[in-house]
């Protein structure tokens, strides 16, 4: 091998790496570095420039040229910012970190009180309840503390869960208000047993997706203990869980019909109204007083077979990547 030449990269000249790897590299290199510009561009975003459309990237603002600027644009076709992305990463941005930590913890505990607390080993009691300790000392907790669970419990909008102190032994305890597919005997749930102690209103929010089956058969409890009910429609001022802000139907239930049937209903710690259904899970379509469609635009939905049930003419999407289930 001749000697390297002057201005040759140390690594090249010794005969460590060949030029292609060496080249690719580069590349590499510079289209991170134009990555982190974006990145940077974006964080400095205000929440009303994200509202606006989305501002083109034009090759000439990259900090690079020719094919590799290429690269950077063909992951913004057009070279415009995709606007659910500017949208994601401008609210991470202005969003405190403990916001976002308190609705990682939300989540968690969710799944694990209403779910997964016996496939993890927790102990659970009749009453739902389960050691806060224990708890903390699962993977998906480490890096919380108690204090951290007591703010999101306090803060929690729709009061999903309930502490109660435990004996010296266990210590603090913890439980889902509502929403179990875990067999709890004991919840602490209050019956509703004559017409007047049902609220005047009872809704089922749920999804176009699902409509036509509901429409079918009833409502199901989806793997559920119980079909959820709302005392009103998503933002009314009676309504504090039971019922998704985003359903694009709203079920209206005749509860004395179904209470002289026999269907027993029940009362959360969280205001949400609670059924078992038949003895097959469901709340048939002969207890519906009437349907409505909530989104686009509100209007009246047929409950007669003799009519389909239809679509709105410009509905808005379900949730994105998560998959619509009955509330």
């Amino acid at each position: 091998m001749g000697p390297p030449t002057k201005a040759g990269p140390v690594a090249l000249q010794t005969g460590i790496c060949p030029p292609g790897k060496l080249a690719r590299e580069s590349a590499s290199r510079r289209r991170r570095s134009v990555q982190a510009w974006l990145f940077s561009q974006l964080s400095s975003l205000r929440p009303a420039d994200v509202a606006d459309s989305a501002r083109p990237v034009s090759r000439s603002s990259l900090p690079l040229h020719g094919t590799e600027a290429d690269k950077v644009l063909t992951m913004h076709p057009s070279g415009s910012r995709r606007q659910g992305t500017l949208e994601a990463r401008a609210r991470r941005a202005h969003q405190p970190r403990g916001q976002d930590r308190d609705v990682q913890l939300s989540k968690a505990l969710s799944y694990v009180l209403r779910h997964g607390a016996l496939k993890l080993g927790l102990p659970l009691g009749a009453d739902g309840f389960v050691p806060l300790r224990a708890l903390l000392q699962l993977p998906q907790f480490r890096g919380f503390s108690e204090e951290d669970v007591q703010r999101v419990v306090d803060s929690n909008q729709k009061q999903r869960f309930a502490l109660q102190s435990g004996d010296p032994g266990t210590g603090p305890l913890i439980r889902a208000n509502q929403g179990h597919s875990l067999q709890v005997p004991e919840l602490e749930l209050f019956p509703l047993e004559t017409p007047q102690a049902l609220p005047p209103v009872l809704v089922h929010g749920t999804f176009w997706k699902h409509w036509p089956s509901i429409l079918l058969k009833g409502l199901s409890c989806q793997g559920r203990t119980h079909i959820h009910l709302a005392p009103g429609l998503p933002g009314d001022p009676a309504v504090i869980s039971g019922i998704r802000p985003n359903c694009e139907v709203a079920v209206f239930i005749n509860g004395a019909l179904a209470l002289a049937d026999g269907i027993p209903f029940f009362r959360s710690a969280n205001g949400v109204v609670l059924t078992p259904g038949n003895v097959k899970g469901l709340l048939p379509p002969k207890y519906f007083k009437e349907a409505l469609q909530l989104r686009p635009t509100r209007r009246a939905l047929p409950l007669s077979g003799n009519e389909e049930p239809g679509c709105p003419s410009d509905p808005e999407p379900s949730p994105g990547a998560r998959k619509p289930v009955q509330q």
